[in-house]
């Protein structure tokens, strides 16, 4: 396993990714702030629906479980977002967690087949 870890390491180095740069690029492929914006997610003020998104996101790839685990860490200081703001979000009952979660996977099916051709061999359903 430790091995894989290495290989995927050399990967990153040599393009010179660095994990910052790999979710915003894929944020921005999917144009996330707009698609938060279709769907109805929307805050009226403070920090931006895709923002606390993308911090959740990245939870797994700094090994955290929760909220509580991030502001316990050294990646509290990766933002100035309060937990409270990540709370409210995760326990709004009209979030439109379904419909983004579907725009999201609409997105990727676009991104991975433009011209929506059927093969035998593809996994996609095209709808």
């Amino acid at each position: 396993m430790r091995q894989d870890l290495n290989e995927i390491q050399k990967v990153l180095d040599k393009h010179g990714y660095t994990i910052n740069t790999i979710i915003c690029d894929v944020m921005k492929k999917f144009n996330f702030k707009t698609l938060c914006w279709k769907v109805g997610a929307i805050k009226g003020d403070g920090y931006g629906v895709s923002e606390i998104i993308t911090l959740l996101i990245m939870f797994p790839l700094m090994l955290l479980k929760s909220v509580h685990a991030l502001y316990k860490s050294e990646f509290q200081k990766t933002t100035e977002m309060k937990k409270d703001t990540i709370y409210r979000l995760k326990n709004n009952e009209k979030f439109p967690w379904r419909r983004l979660l579907y725009s999201v996977a609409k997105k990727f099916r676009e991104l991975v087949n433009p011209h929506k051709e059927v093969s035998a061999n593809s996994a996609f359903i095209v709808w």
